[in-house]
């Protein structure tokens, strides 16, 4: 097992105003230092893009082996409290709270294998 990997990726999805993005040009990386990548991945509004094949099959990442099994993927995530502290109202945390806990999660959105990934996460108080 390692402890510390050999590359640090840190990636950001941005979807575009256009409702599909080719896949082959979709992805750029810039090597910000040795061994750590910065990648920004583009999509249209009407694509649900699973971030693995997106990578493996772009021309500017195919190379990197990011859809490997060895790869973790880290993510934010995100538990909206209720209490009377909040500044919003009871019901109005509620509702936000209801909605984000029905939502899907970022794993599946972007169709991440879910035993290569490690959330983490904070509480807000709404």
């Amino acid at each position: 097992m390692n402890a510390l990997p050999e590359r640090i990726a840190v990636l950001r999805v941005r979807f575009e105003h256009v409702p599909r993005v080719h896949t082959a040009e979709c992805v750029e990386v810039a090597e910000e230092a040795p061994g750590f990548l910065r990648i920004t991945l583009r999509a249209g509004f009407m694509e649900r893009p699973c971030l693995p094949e997106r990578l493996r099959d772009a021309k500017a990442s195919s190379k990197l082996g990011l859809d490997a099994p060895d790869v973790t993927y880290y993510i934010g995530r995100e538990t909206f409290l209720r209490t009377d502290a909040g500044e919003m109202g009871r019901l109005s945390e509620t509702l936000y709270a209801f909605l984000y806990n029905v939502s899907s999660s970022a794993t599946g959105y972007f169709g991440l294998p879910p035993e290569q990934v490690m959330e983490v996460g904070m509480h807000i108080d709404l």
